[in-house]
């Protein structure tokens, strides 16, 4: 371990959404679903133009989400009721179980504590009247026969409503289903907790990797296919060899970064004790990227010191800001470089998109060109 970074407390856990471990799992064992999703607008915006996309993109997002997790967070909370069904023996996740990187938790042994803040988040989440009339129905239904005839009203929104419920009262970050994800975000929807270093961290890799890795015209002036992936992701996918590799991958590089972990932690501990000192500091550090990656584009002076720094396959000379991490330049600060100069993902996409037998199919096509939209999220 690095001096200076020492493991303390529960750390950077997360609540693992059930319906995102559902599509993953499902990813997993029966392959890409080449349909259609209309998304959350035809419920939340009926008078747009409705804007589905693929199945396919909604599925690999979940699946990035959990391998970022799976990486960076010290532990895994899921649903005690489904665990077993998704992390058992055989099961696809079954490594993570197997290395206790998840763990079940009895979020509903004590249901009344969730009541409240469930019907609190929900009444944010109702945006119109058929949202209402459609939750009302599901209500009722469950109440006489235990049904919902509104399934995907009662999955995004009532379910969102519960997982948010467990995030604020068990004082724990959530790693939302992208869909209920869209949701929040149209909501204007957010836990009421302090920032989380973890949140800082991911958007100060992604800006400097769309730095690194800017979009530029192909030989013939058409612009090309501009895709940044997370940077975890795309890392995991270079190493793997199949579907059933990643998480294995993912479970042997996750110890590879457990002082960036480490550090992680402190850095949350000062926000949440509102250390304003210490914030500074990490800050300062963090933003060290920055300038390490104007280095590597060229912009460092004559006499920076060079370093070359290797992870796995990562091979790279460029100047390094040795006073950003204190007291030394350590692995910490290289495990971060090697995040930052990842892959940009475009082939690692294409590689997964293969193992799922989609290589090149017009789900395939769809599935990039919503990659190369949308910005890069570590």
């Amino acid at each position: 371990m690095t001096k200076g970074y020492e493991r303390n407390g529960m750390g950077q856990r997360v609540i693992a959404d059930n319906w995102s471990l559902q599509a993953v799992s499902a990813l997993l064992t029966t392959g890409l679903d080449p349909e259609d999703n209309p998304g959350i607008g035809p419920l939340t915006d009926p008078a747009q133009a409705a804007q589905p996309l693929p199945q396919a993109v909604i599925d690999i997002e979940a699946l990035f989400d959990l391998l970022t997790d799976v990486l960076l967070r010290d532990q895994i909370l899921v649903d005690d009721r489904f665990h077993d069904a998704w992390f058992g023996q055989g099961e696809p996740l079954s490594e993570l179980a197997r290395r206790s990187i998840v763990r079940p938790h009895g979020f509903l042994d004590y249901p009344e504590r969730l009541e409240a803040p469930r019907n609190g988040f929900l009444a944010k989440l109702l945006l119109n009247e058929t949202m209402s009339k459609e939750q009302s129905d599901n209500e009722a239904a469950w109440d006489r026969d235990r049904t919902t005839p509104h399934t995907f009203t009662s999955q995004l929104v009532w379910g969102g409503a519960g997982m948010l419920a467990r995030a604020f009262v068990y004082a724990t970050p959530y790693t939302p289903h992208p869909l209920r994800r869209r949701l929040f975000q149209r909501a204007g929807v957010a836990l009421p907790s302090p920032p989380t270093a973890l949140g800082e961290f991911k958007q100060e890799i992604a800006k400097h990797r769309d730095q690194l890795y800017p979009a530029s015209p192909k030989d013939d002036g058409v612009l090309g296919v501009h895709v940044v992936l997370p940077a975890l992701p795309a890392l995991v996918l270079r190493e793997a060899s199949s579907l059933e590799d990643m998480f294995v991958v993912a479970s042997q590089m996750r110890d590879r970064l457990s002082e960036v972990r480490a550090w992680l932690s402190q850095f949350q501990e000062a926000i949440s004790a509102g250390e304003f000192k210490a914030i500074s500091v990490e800050r300062k550090r963090l933003a060290t990227l920055g300038k390490d990656v104007g280095r590597a584009l060229g912009k460092a002076p004559a006499d920076a010191p060079t370093l070359n720094i290797g992870w796995g396959w990562f091979k790279l000379n460029f100047k390094p800001d040795l006073t950003g991490w204190m007291p030394k330049f350590d692995r910490v600060q290289t495990q971060v470089s090697a995040l930052t100069f990842a892959p940009s993902g475009h082939r690692e996409l294409v590689k997964l998109l293969g193992f799922l037998g989609h290589q090149h199919s017009s789900v395939a096509t769809r599935t990039i060109e919503h990659f190369a939209k949308r910005a890069s999220v570590f």
